[in-house]
């Protein structure tokens, strides 16, 4: 199993920008074992030898500690505890442990639901203050990420609400839950919009769900926006699937390992959920891997206007080796090529129309339950004139 991104998952369920990983073997279970440091720094380097997208030598590693190795290697490349392991592997199911948000900053912009923070009533723009009692100020180096996850699994977190700053106090234990990957509904009586938060093993399912009930009746349905903003990535395997829902043929992917050697190419099977009906797709500087494969699919095979903000630009694949130990490695190992045969470059895919956010034609041609968001006021626009040169 091919995975595209990595976990941030202390509190709040979080993605971080940058991988693109795959998994060596049979995603499994970490299994603990008596951690003997000198066999696992030899299994280390037995994966990189093997593995790693360049050829290295041993000898030029043998005296290193496990810290050293890693930091001879790529950016991308790093050591895995069993713990840090052991939420990847969980992650990829959509299962997770927190208490459910996703933060900017020091705001809530997402409670997910059934979660332990959706459960005590914390909602969306919460201003969180305090945890614990302690003060949080987001201007130091304590990331409010790494603050949650640090803390123990109960905690209680202080937040102003609403315009009069109202401060409410929430106890909360971090749990299991699992966390959808996408958020879709109908909007402006005649577009699909469907918000890709993540590409996991359920996001294929999830969409063609959506399609069937939500965006079945294409008598009605006329078009559909693809939100890939702030997508830092998934599994391989969902963005090509999920790609394959809205290509009927066509490359979606390739890639190459050491010595420029091609690894596979992957194809569109002949589906098309949407018959064909126009798509745009939103991304910005935030959309990585996962989403730009998904983004380069659509756009060099004509399926999709990309629309919004130059993406990432994150082009290697990392693979995970689990180790004996209980813990993983992650290799740099490949680098993947659109359809065109372009390599995702530090550039990133360039969309077809940019757009920024003082643009304001978007909002007089459409008023609507998202007539703050620029982009997607645009995405709408384009589907309801079907301006010709587009689709």
């Amino acid at each position: 199993m091919h995975i595209i991104y990595r976990f941030s998952l202390a509190v709040t369920v979080g993605l971080s920008l940058g991988l693109l990983l795959s998994f060596s073997g049979a995603l499994r279970e970490p299994v603990s074992h008596d951690n003997d440091i000198y066999s696992t720094q030899e299994e280390i380097l037995g994966a990189i030898q093997k593995k790693y997208i360049k050829k290295i030598n041993h000898d030029d590693f043998s005296n290193l500690n496990v810290e050293e190795i890693f930091s001879s290697l790529d950016r991308y490349s790093e050591y895995l505890s069993e713990a840090q392991y052991k939420k990847i592997v969980s992650g990829t199911k959509g299962n997770f442990k927190g208490i459910g948000i996703r933060i900017n900053k020091d705001t809530i912009d997402h409670v997910f639901f059934g979660s332990p923070a959706y459960e005590s009533g914390l909602k969306k723009e919460d201003k969180i203050i305090k945890i614990d009692g302690r003060p949080i100020d987001i201007s130091d180096n304590h990331n409010l990420h790494e603050i949650l996850q640090d803390t123990k699994s109960a905690l209680e977190m202080t937040i102003l609400r609403g315009t009069n700053n109202t401060e409410l106090s929430f106890d909360l234990v971090k749990d299991n839950f699992s966390m959808p990957s996408i958020d879709a509904r109908v909007i402006d009586n005649n577009f699909c919009y469907i918000k890709i938060e993540t590409f996991n093993d359920t996001t294929e399912s999830e969409i063609s769900t959506v399609l069937e009930n939500v965006c079945g009746d294409h008598k009605k349905i006329q078009g559909a926006v693809i939100d890939l903003r702030n997508n830092p990535g998934g599994t391989l395997e969902s963005a090509i699937s999920v790609s394959n829902l809205f290509l009927k043929k066509g490359v979606i992917v390739s890639a190459k390992g050491r010595d420029n050697e091609l690894i596979f190419v992957r194809s569109a099977t002949g589906r098309d959920s949407l018959s064909g009906l126009p798509m745009v797709a939103i991304v910005n500087n935030k959309s990585a891997s996962a989403a730009e494969i998904f983004a380069g699919a659509m756009q060099d095979n004509k399926r999709a206007i990309i629309i919004g903000d130059s993406t990432y630009g994150k082009g290697s694949i990392q693979e995970v080796v689990p180790l004996k130990s209980g813990g993983a490695v992650i290799l740099t190992t490949a680098k993947y090529f659109r359809p065109s045969g372009e390599p995702i470059t530090q550039s990133g895919i360039r969309p077809d129309i940019k757009i920024h956010n003082n643009n304001r034609e978007a909002k007089m041609t459409y008023h609507g339950e998202y007539s703050d968001d620029t982009y997607l006021l645009y995405a709408v626009d384009l589907l309801k004139n079907k301006k010709s040169y587009l689709f």
